[in-house]
Order: structure tokens, then sequence, then C-alpha cells
């Protein structure tokens, strides 16, 4: 991740840790499932990692579903961030400041690499790489996307005209990478896709801090100003809101892929 856009990152930390939703429960059990056959080598824990860990929300829900043998080292590249994950009080879990091309361990030390909202941000040649060193032999990955479902919703659809228009070079199709195909492409096996489909409600202050943890609103903040965008977005909800509230339908996705003996050994 370049410097421009690690500070952006560490400029709305505090707000993400606040206000960014969690992950569906059932794709972390999914998750759990998937990694239950690896046992430990020794007397050693089994180690996950959790790469572009953010301020820890997707790593507490992964320690949560692992059992005792496992510890989760988050990998995070911006100290903003990695300042709001060292308040995670959770004995089997560290954060590290690292880069997800340029792992901090050693060659076959995890059973597990997982990202979580953040592969989107990763030269993912190099990180695919990397993970297949760092894995152990049939040691697994993870990656998890959560995206607003704008398609079935007014309000989301309206919102993202709002970014595409105000916010330099935005996308809404910004994360619409085939990430089966990339495992596959990369020597994964066991290829697996779960998906969950939910609704947050929120309420519009609840709402407009959400955007204001994104740095796609942080861009469009410094190309229009923020009374402009707050107000923009303030009259979506009034139009679309209901009693205060509004509901924010997702699809979230979880890819999972086992990496083979003679590719971890070779990474």
């Amino acid at each position: 991740m370049d410097k421009e856009r690690l500070e952006a990152f560490d400029e709305i930390a505090g707000g993400y840790r606040q206000f960014r939703p969690s992950y569906p429960e059932s794709l972390f059990d999914e998750l759990a499932r998937y990694v239950s056959p690896i046992e430990p080598e020794g007397d050693g824990p089994l180690l996950a990692l959790d790469v572009g860990a953010g301020t820890g929300i997707a790593t507490q829900q992964l320690a949560h579903v692992l059992d005792r043998r496992w510890r989760i080292l988050g990998v995070e590249p911006g100290a903003g961030m990695l300042e709001q994950a060292q308040a995670v009080d959770d004995p089997r879990i560290a954060f590290v400041r690292g880069q997800a091309e340029h792992l901090p361990v050693n060659d076959g030390a995890a059973a597990l690499i997982m990202a979580a909202q953040a592969a989107q941000w990763f030269d993912r040649q190099a990180f695919y790489a990397e993970a297949r060193r760092a894995l152990r032999p049939h040691g697994a990955i993870a990656l998890i996307q959560n995206n607003r479902n704008w398609q079935t919703s007014e309000f989301l659809s309206a919102y993202e005209a709002l970014l595409e228009s105000s916010s330099p070079g935005y996308s809404r199709n910004y994360r619409a990478f085939d990430y089966r195909q990339e495992l596959e492409d990369q020597g994964f096996t066991r290829i697996r896709v779960h998906q969950a489909e939910w609704i947050r409600e929120m309420t519009g202050e609840a709402f407009l801090g959400m955007a204001h943890s994104s740095s796609k609103v942080a861009a469009a903040v410094r190309a229009r100003g923020r009374a402009l965008v707050d107000q923009a977005i303030w009259d979506l909800l009034a139009t679309f809101g209901r009693d205060g509230t509004i509901e924010i339908p997702y699809v979230t996705e979880l890819f999972l892929g086992e990496v083979p003996a003679t590719r971890a050994q070779a990474g």
C-alpha cells in the first residue's frame, strides 16, 4: 500500500473502529470448519495471520471461532490502525506492523492466512507468492469481502452515485475481483466460496460516521469540503430513510483455498 493511502487510513482509524461493521458469524464458522483438520506440528500452537488487519474487527472474530490451539497475528501497515488494534485485549492475539507483500513470518510458519476487506489494496501477485511461502503444507488462505448491496437498495445506489461524482477516480465496482479464479490461477486447491446476505439497520448519525471511516469519502471531502458532502448524505438519508434509520443490505463473500505441499515448499 502506498504512502498516501496509508496516511488516508491513519486519518480515519478511530472512526473505522467505531463505525465499521463486523462480518457474518456463519462465514467464520465455515472458515473454522475448513481449517479444523489442521493439526499443530510439535508442541507449538497453530499460527493464523490476519493481513491488513486494520483495527482488529475480523481478527477478533477469527479468534472467537478458532480453538485454543491457535494464536493469531494481525499484520497491519498503518500506524494509526495499528494503534487502535493494539487496544484489543485477548491473550491469543498480537499485532505487528507489516506489509502483505512482505509478511513478517518464516517460511512455512502459518497454518492460515486471512485478509478481510483488505486484499483489494494489495499487490496481489506478490501477496499470493508470500502466502505460499509463509504457509505450511496444506495451509489455508481465506479472503473476505463485505460489500454494500447497492443493486437491491435505491438509497445505496444513490449513495454510490454521489461518491462516483464526488470522490476522484471512484467506481462502485472497484472491488469487483474474481478471487476464486485468482486463487485457482495461483495454484491453490480445495477452493470453496461461501456467501451471506444480511441487513444492517443504522441511524443516520451512525451511517454518516461509517461514511467518514471510508478513504473514498475522505477523498470526496478533500475535493468538495465536508459541509457539502455531509449535506448531500443527509439529503439522501432524508429521502430514503424512515424514522431516523436506514437499512443497509450487504453481501459478504468468503473465498477459501489450500496451498498444496509442493507449492508451499517451492513458494
